[in-house]
């Protein structure tokens, strides 16, 4: 992998390259695959964790039971992602037209980190511009108490 990282913090992203992030691989049962970063010097560093069995001790007089099964399954994960907040879109719409395609694609991409979804917020953030929201017909009946 390319590194174009500057003081071992900040990645590079520009209209012609972005740092990647390197592929799982493939892992075990009942393992994960473990990234770390630091402003000591690590960058995507992989290390592989291996998750133990706990054996709980017994509640009073009757002992617990936990069983598992990889082929129940009580939930669908649709998919990962972040959120598109308006300071996000406003940095994005400072980047060249080639560098925030190249930053989109390092998120959303074929060869990038795998996102699929993503989430508009409702109101403005901490980052935002201007502070808005999406309701601002009524009054807030708290605003009194915050105002002093």
């Amino acid at each position: 992998m390319k590194r174009a990282c500057i003081s071992n913090i900040a990645c590079v992203c520009n209209a012609t390259y972005c740092d990647e992030f390197p592929p799982v691989g493939s892992l075990s049962s009942g393992q994960a695959a473990v990234y770390t970063t630091s402003a000591s010097g690590k960058r995507f560093e992989r290390t592989t964790a291996q998750f133990q069995p706990i054996l709980l001790p017994p509640l009073g007089s009757v002992p617990v039971s936990v069983n598992t099964s990889p082929a129940t399954r009580y939930q669908t994960i649709i998919g990962f992602g972040g959120a598109f907040t308006d300071s996000a879109g406003v940095n994005l719409n400072r980047l060249s037209h080639a560098a925030s395609s190249k930053l989109l694609s390092a998120y959303f991409g074929p060869e990038g980190i795998g996102y699929s979804l993503g989430r508009v917020i409702m109101a403005s953030a901490d980052f935002s511009p201007t502070v808005y929201s999406y309701d601002d017909l009524y009054p807030d009946p708290l605003a009194p108490i915050f105002r002093g």
